[in-house]
Formats: structure tokens, sequence, C-alpha cells
């Protein structure tokens, strides 16, 4: 065994010949380890409240969007005016109805299929 400081507080501690990874003591080390997991834990909390608030915004853009197009269908609309934007937000659309999102909910299936058969004839 030998006798290290800690870097960070400066305090000896013992370690063995071939730990020279070994650089902070034990109340060191785990201070420094809970901090980083601290850190991780935020940079990943705020990443889904990020992720969370875009869901969001997709299912109000979706609502929308069918509103729109129950508008349109309501007053005889014909199948090649709906609009580009249909197109444009088919990816974000189909990501919030697909089935495999709702472990194959018949009506999640429902509304995929005529969001797909609605973009292919536009």
């Amino acid at each position: 065994m030998m006798k290290k400081y800690c870097i960070d507080c400066g305090r000896g501690f013992w370690a063995e010949r071939g730990e020279t990874w070994k650089v902070r003591c034990i109340s060191c080390w785990k201070q420094q380890k809970e901090q980083k997991q601290h850190a991780n834990s935020s940079d990943h909390e705020s990443m889904l409240r990020a992720l969370i608030a875009k869901v969001r915004d997709l299912q109000i853009e979706n609502n929308n969007l069918r509103t729109e197009i129950g508008f349109m269908t309501a007053n005889g609309t014909r199948q090649s005016d709906i609009p580009s934007k249909l197109k444009a937000k088919y990816r974000d659309l189909i990501f919030l109805c697909h089935p495999d999102k709702h472990d194959g909910h018949p009506k999640a299936v429902e509304v995929a299929s005529w969001l797909n058969s609605e973009v292919r004839n536009a």
C-alpha cells in the first residue's frame, strides 16, 4: 500500500501500488460521482421536457389539420384539394398515430391507414 493525496481536498488516503487511477479520497470520489449523476439526470430531464413539449405541439397541429380536413370533407372538397401541409407534416402525423406506438390499437390502425391513403391520393 502507498499513501496518496486527494487532488480535490489534499487529504491523504491509502491505495494499492497498481492503483494509479485513484486520485481522490473516498469522500471526494463519492461527491464527484453524485455530481455527475445529478448532471446527467438534469440533462435527461431537460431533454424529456423538450420532447414532451414537441409532442404536444405536434398533437395540436395534428388536431388542427384533422379539423381542416374534416371541414373540407364536409363541404364537399375533392380529395385532391387536401392541403400540401398534410404531405409536409405526414411524418410527424404518422409518428403520433402509428399503431406500433399504441400497441396495435384498432383506432390507431384505422387513422394510420386513412392518413396513408390520403397522402397517396393527394
